[in-house]
């Protein structure tokens, strides 16, 4: 005899306090990570002890979040709405609360932030060790305080409004930075919400009933909950606009697309590879006068950036700044392997990008469909993130990786899956023994890169519920 399947509603609550134990793991390794180092000579084995334990909670919160996301993409198709987003908010809740542990970028958003609101300069062209009585200067890295903002103005103004916000309260630095953190988490943690909601809505017009399963895939992905709200780089303020310009354009509201794609753009400078194929499918949807009034709405925008910011001497150096950078990613692994220079495989790289860019455009007219659109900001950003510049972070998964995952079926969308669940461990020798050297970098590559791009090869087939979905 065989037993009774689980109810789809007890497994996905069975799958969030999964997931909410993940988290907790996550956090206890956060906390001796922010808090406790253990090196003592009266005690040697100390430090390993803990390095051990800390490395361990990190592989403990890639497994259970693993399982986690996997039975909630199992369940998700038979839940309802009301349902998903009962079970997901804790999610997202605890992941704002949990301590950064692979990073303090958060930390320099804040301080450039406070360059903008407190100090009442530019942060393109002001850093903040030109702030030297600023308590927020012991906070963090410090190498990176010698940079300028590397985002856009959207970005910086946002910044500056949580600094602001923070800097009002009566409370001691390192209380204010807590606070600043918290808010910048949940800001992210809310984008990563709506994107999911939006997102799920294009799955929707892909494959009806792919739905749920599209939200689940993005709101509970472990690789997302790790790095755009956990640890708190930028990346769900960017999705979140860029889910807003797929969803417009499947809707053929290609104003609001191209307005959303536009303030991506003032967000970083990305999604402006992106403009090309959203053109073409507004021509061959007859929307051509839409996507230029959604242009006519970007202008005042763009007006006050460059009033604000970049009309001072030096302050678009932003863009030769970040194209300077390298380490960690595929042209640097190929350089560090033949000798080559990273700069030469980047222009190589890039040609590759604006090939591709052709080639979708190309599809795209072919065929002018949700689905070659849906492509077309996948593969894109996926080109752009592994080849178009000498640095790969992990947290770039996010340009594209939720993209991918509403296809359901292909090698971007398999890509996708393992680098959800893998690219996590490309912090494995920081979390431990906080190390960012060659070796470091060689492991980041490893699982950010090198075994997501072979796990696409070796799967074969839809492994999630967006695929079953499909064929439902």
């Amino acid at each position: 005899m065989t037993e009774p399947r689980t109810d789809p509603t007890t497994a996905l609550r069975r799958a969030m306090w999964l997931g909410l134990l993940a988290l907790s793991v996550l956090a206890a390794a956060a906390l001796r990570h922010q808090l406790v180092w253990g090196e003592s000579e009266r005690m040697p084995w100390l430090l390993p002890l803990l390095n051990t334990c800390e490395g361990l909670g990190l592989g403990g919160f890639v497994v259970l979040m693993a399982l986690a996301w996997r039975a909630a993409l199992r369940a998700a198709p038979a839940c309802t709405v009301r349902e998903l987003l009962r079970r997901s908010w804790p999610l997202l809740a605890l992941a704002v609360v949990v301590p950064l542990i692979a990073t303090t970028d958060p930390i320099d958003y804040v301080v450039r932030g406070r360059i903008l609101t407190v100090h009442g300069a530019n942060p393109y062209t002001h850093v903040a060790t030109g702030f030297p009585d600023d308590p927020f200067l012991g906070f963090g890295d410090r190498g990176w305080k010698d940079m300028p903002l590397p985002y856009g103005p959207l970005v910086a103004n946002l910044q500056g409004v949580i600094a602001w916000l923070a800097h009002l309260l009566p409370v001691s630095p390192r209380v204010e930075l807590l606070a600043a953190l918290l808010l910048t988490k949940a800001l992210f943690a809310a984008s990563l919400w709506v994107a999911s909601l939006l997102l799920a809505r294009v799955a929707e017009v892909l494959r009806p009933g792919a739905g749920n399963a599209a939200f689940v895939a993005i709101a509970w992905n472990p690789l997302f909950l790790f790095e755009g709200v956990v640890n708190a780089h930028n990346e769900p303020l960017l999705l979140l606009l860029l889910a807003a310009t797929l969803a417009a354009a499947t809707a053929q509201r290609y104003a609001a697309s191209v307005f959303a794609l536009g303030c991506g753009v003032l967000t970083k400078i990305v999604p402006v590879l992106l403009g090309p194929a959203l053109l073409v499918k507004a021509i061959r949807d007859r929307r051509l006068g839409g996507f230029a009034l959604g242009g006519a709405l970007l202008l005042p925008l763009v007006a006050a950036g460059w009033w604000q910011f970049f009309r001072d001497e030096g302050a678009l150096d932003v863009v030769r700044r970040q194209g300077e950078l390298a380490g960690g990613g595929l042209w640097w692994a190929v350089s560090q392997a033949t000798g080559l220079e990273v700069a030469a495989l980047v222009g190589v790289g890039r040609g590759a990008v604006v090939a591709w860019i052709a080639l979708t455009m190309w599809r795209l007219w072919r065929r002018p469909d949700a689905e070659q659109l849906v492509f077309a900001f996948a593969s894109t950003l996926g080109l752009l993130a592994l080849c178009g510049a000498g640095l790969f972070c992990a947290w770039y998964h996010l340009w594209w990786a939720p993209f991918a995952l509403l296809l359901g079926r292909g090698y971007l969308y398999r890509v996708a899956l393992v680098a959800s669940v893998v690219t996590p461990l490309a912090h494995l020798l920081w979390v431990t023994v906080r190390r960012f050297d060659e070796p470091a970098q060689w492991l980041g590559v490893s699982m950010a890169v090198v075994v997501p791009l072979l796990g696409g090869l070796l799967l074969r087939g839809p492994r999630s519920a967006p695929g079953r979905a499909a064929r439902a």
